[in-house]
């Protein structure tokens, strides 16, 4: 053990600093003190005055000071208390302490260790106690010590510093203990490279013939996180690679071999999803189901962790099979949750015990699959945003119950009228479904399909774990649960949370937080309107408005502060944006009584300036969005203008010498191209003077309301509208021209001319949409 004598005494030196050089002069004066004591003695029976002058002198040389002038001592008694001082490695203090011990027993002070009392006589106890521990210390360790006025706190500081040390160099022995296994690790790899590579390629014959020439091959590590032949095997091999393997080289106790980082080979097919290494594995050793690795995780740990639905589900209710379930049901079903399995979530939360126990690990973990579910707003349906074609086939997707398949639903409604109609009717259904599968990629329908699946499982885990926090049979502590859960739920815009709290408990609807703000007034600080529109249904909605929170702040101050920029960012614009608040700002000072109106807040303001104060940035980005938006559009539409104006005078087939008169002009395609040329001409004009009105206007915040997105709808309509007109007109001219000759020419020219209105129209659609919907149907909360 040299190298950890070695090891302490760097760690002494880098603990000391600069007390080594004081160790040595102690000893070299204590050394210098004993010999004049001893020459003293001597010299007593010959002339008793000098040896006290060699015995005063003695005394002298060991109180002096050292070289920094720093006074030593080095009365020994100590010695009179344990063999040897505490060394500043703590090398000796198994020793010392049961030394120390056994004196402090001895002069009856050990009840100042174990009690601390400092009290009364205690006080000098307690003195007596530090001072024996005291100078039974080297000094480096006095150094330590010396501000400590109480003998517990010092024994116990010691205790502390001696299992620090000692856990380093445990630390330190661990590590080049690692070292040296890597060192062999890097062997082995070295020695088995092909091995590793006709695992990763499947290649079975260049395998077993490495196997036969080493049958040890099969343990060693292949890489550098010691994963084995069947590690790497299990997770990119074929089944048949992996049989063979387990059938000809290895028992049932090699397939619980593990890698570094403590993970069996069914830890790896577990992380890959690979359902069929899962089988194979189990089938032939099913102890390998409660093997965990460093971190604790089993294989179902892993699986449900890296949302392999289909092996995690089958690893749960295997476990289920052999073994009661396993204890960390609880990790599992947050990791459930968090990955959106919930039909194994919900046979996790049915399989737990009873609330009826007032367990309170039980009611913790209830309580983080509630706010873990309000984290995951995209898998109900009030959080999906889908557009105009997605909606269509999210409709049309069947999603039916996973316990029912479709000879199922046959046979239990065989028979009847209405039995073979729902049979039809999910067939059709179905047939449809296989339809929209097939078609490609770009139109999402497995995605689609997930997420209704999704849109279906959510609410019923929500239900049951609902139901199993209502079995506490307390008011306060179903509060306790559920509130936080229900103010995620409100903040993320969950509707579902709070049907399923109005059904199941209502009472929980009038929950406040810690700063005494009602669900409600969460739901408007977070622009929720769906939940908005659900209080407001309720009967005691009403009262609402009446109400402070903690901060004094009525409801209308709520919406007089800035929305947060991520239900802002959901707005396209930020003239809508700013639209938008207006909306919300109008709609919650019809709840709040004409008093509460002017009412001040603490920093005294009224909503109406802290609304101001909060959105003059928002006017100034909605202004900036309106003109550069008018600008553009005027540019387009001038153009137009220019083009249409111009055709107008010269009218394909050409004009009569005499009369001036088209000579086309009874022709069906010329009238065509009048019609759209004027038609273009007057809605461009009409948009590019909505666009000047727009760029003159002024921007008040009253402004953003109603009168500017209506006219910027009017001169996007009218704009639109000259395009179509336009393209209308140049199909018409290229008919006249071709006069009947070249038919397929004139098709072709004509559909793409219709593709700048197309792209204008796919470009342009969202926003004109949303503009409409939020200006002409502003009633969002009804």
């Amino acid at each position: 053990m040299a190298w950890l004598q070695e090891e302490m005494i760097l760690r002494n030196d880098s603990f000391s600093g600069s007390s080594t050089g004081k160790r040595t002069n102690l000893d070299k004066i204590t050394i210098l003190g004993v010999v004049s004591i001893v020459v003293g003695h001597a010299m007593l029976v010959n002339n008793e005055q000098s040896s006290w002058c060699l015995f005063d002198y003695s005394l002298h040389v060991r109180s002096s000071p050292d070289q920094k002038g720093e006074k030593v001592d080095t009365m020994s008694t100590s010695n009179l208390i344990v063999l040897e001082l505490l060394s500043s490695t703590f090398d000796n203090y198994e020793d010392w302490k049961v030394t120390m011990q056994s004196y402090l027993k001895g002069e009856g002070l050990w009840g100042i260790i174990q009690e601390n009392e400092t009290d009364g006589m205690t006080q000098e106890m307690n003195a007596k106690a530090l001072h024996a521990i005291q100078i039974s210390c080297a000094p480096e360790i006095l150094s330590l010590i010396k501000e400590i006025e109480s003998a517990k706190e010092a024994w116990e500081f010691l205790e502390k510093e001696y299992n620090m040390n000692w856990e380093y160099i445990n630390t330190y022995i661990e590590t080049q203990n690692k070292l040296k296994e890597q060192e062999d690790v890097g062997k082995h790899i070295y020695l088995h490279t092909s091995l590793y590579i006709a695992a990763l390629n499947g290649d079975w014959e260049s395998a077993k013939q490495v196997l036969d020439r080493d049958r040890d091959a099969v343990h060693a590590p292949l890489n550098k996180n010691k994963n084995t032949v069947l590690h790497i095997a299990v997770s990119t091999a074929s089944t048949k690679f992996v049989r063979n393997l387990i059938t000809n080289y290895m028992s049932k106790e090699d397939l619980k071999q593990k890698n570094f980082y403590g993970c069996t080979a069914l830890h790896f097919a577990a992380a890959w999803g690979r359902l069929d290494m899962v089988k194979l594995l189990l089938d032939n050793n099913p102890g390998l189901l409660p093997i965990r690795s460093d971190d604790s995780s089993t294989a179902l740990t892993e699986a449900i962790r890296d949302n392999h639905k289909h092996v995690s589900s089958f690893l749960y209710y295997e476990s289920a099979t052999h073994q009661t379930p396993p204890p960390e049901d609880g990790i599992h079903l947050i990791y459930s949750i968090v990955a959106g399995n919930y039909d194994l979530a919900l046979d996790i939360t049915r399989s737990l015990p009873g609330l009826s126990t007032n367990d309170p690990q039980l009611k913790s973990l209830l309580e983080k699959a509630l706010l873990s579910l309000t984290g995951r707003h995209q898998d109900f349906k009030s959080g999906a945003r889908l557009g105009f074609l997605e909606r269509q086939i999210y409709h049309w997707i069947h999603v039916g119950s996973r316990s029912i398949s479709g000879n199922e639903a046959d046979e239990q409604h065989n028979g009847s009228p209405q039995g073979i109609y729902l049979v039809i009717m999910t067939r059709v259904l179905q047939s449809v479904e296989q339809l929209l599968l097939k078609i490609p990629q770009v139109l999402d329908v497995k995605k689609l399909r997930d997420m209704k699946i999704k849109h279906k499982q959510a609410p019923r885990l929500l239900k049951e774990l609902f139901s199993r926090v209502l079995e506490l049979n307390d008011h306060f502590k179903i509060e306790e649960s559920l509130g936080p859960s229900l103010v995620c739920a409100a903040e993320n815009g969950i509707i579902e949370f709070f049907i399923e709290a109005l059904h199941s408990y209502p009472l929980l609807l009038r929950y406040r937080d810690n700063d005494l703000s009602s669900l409600q007034r969460i739901a408007i600080t977070n622009r929720q309107e769906n939940i908005f529109r659900f209080f407001k249904k309720l009967p005691t909605w009403d009262g609402e408005g009446l109400s402070l929170d903690a901060s004094m702040n009525t409801m209308l101050h709520l919406v007089g502060e800035l929305a947060p920029s991520n239900r802002l960012n959901l707005i396209p614009g930020a003239a809508l944006q700013m639209q938008r608040e207006l909306q919300w700002f109008v709609e919650v000072e019809k709840m709040v009584p004409p008093y509460f109106r002017e009412y001040k807040k603490k920093k005294g303001m009224t909503a109406y300036t802290l609304f101001s104060k909060e959105h003059k940035e928002l006017v100034s980005e909605g202004e900036k969005w309106m003109k550069e938006t008018a600008a553009s559009c005027t540019i387009v539409a001038t153009l137009v203008i220019t083009i249409m104006f111009a055709a107008a005078f010269t009218v394909p087939g050409g004009n009569k010498e005499s009369e001036g008169v088209p000579l086309l002009l009874r022709t069906k395609p010329f009238m065509v191209f009048v019609i759209s040329d004027a038609l273009s001409l007057f809605s461009s004009t009409t948009s590019v003077l909505m666009f000047l009105s727009i760029l003159t206007s002024r921007y008040t915040e009253e402004a953003f309301l109603e009168s500017l997105p209506r006219k910027l709808i009017l001169g996007l309509v009218t704009l639109f509208v000259s395009l179509a007109a336009m393209m209308a007109a140049f199909c018409a001219t290229i008919f006249i021209l071709l006069d009947g000759h070249l038919r397929w020419i004139s098709i072709v020219l004509a559909s793409f001319a219709s593709f700048p209105v197309t792209m204008f129209l796919l470009l342009q659609l969202p926003l004109f949409v949303d503009m409409v919907r939020s200006t002409y149907f502003s009633n969002i909360f009804e």
